[in-house]
């Protein structure tokens, strides 16, 4: 009887970690693919694209580009 309490135990556990670690792991996939058809369709996001950056619609994806050129 022992050892089914300590399945049950390790079980509870296991669904309880996943459960918690879960949102973290969707949290912080950042490699995120936009479909877009022109560069409108893409939203505009520091975080994403931060300056002197520009998010851009690159063949049906969007992409963010360094518009900065050194002269």
């Amino acid at each position: 009887m022992q050892k089914m309490e300590n399945m049950v135990k390790i079980v509870k556990f296991i669904f309880f970690m996943i459960i918690i670690l879960s949102p973290f792991v969707v949290a912080t996939n950042l490699d995120v693919i936009l479909p877009c058809v022109e560069d409108d369709d893409c939203p505009y996001d520091a975080q994403l694209c931060p300056p002197p950056g520009q998010i851009m619609c690159i063949k049906s994806i969007c992409s963010c580009r360094n518009t900065q050129t050194n002269c």
